[in-house]
C-alpha cells in the first residue's frame, strides 16, 4: 500500500494526502491510482523499484 500510495502521488504531497484519503474510504482504489492492481504488478515493482545491486 505504501508504494501505491507513492506511484499514485507522483512526487505531489497534495496527490499523497488524497491518496491516504482514499485509501480510508477503500484501499483497492490506491492499488488502481498506483498501477498496482492488476496481474503485471510484480513487473512494475521491478520498474519502478529497481535491486540496488543490479543498478550500475
Amino acid at each position: 500500500m505504501q508504494t501505491a500510495l507513492v506511484l499514485a502521488a507522483s512526487g505531489q504531497w497534495s496527490q499523497f494526502v488524497a491518496g491516504i484519503e482514499l485509501l480510508r474510504v477503500d484501499w483497492r482504489d490506491v492499488l488502481v491510482a498506483g498501477g498496482l492492481a492488476e496481474g503485471d504488478w510484480p513487473e512494475r515493482l521491478n520498474v519502478e523499484l529497481p535491486d540496488q545491486d543490479s543498478v550500475d
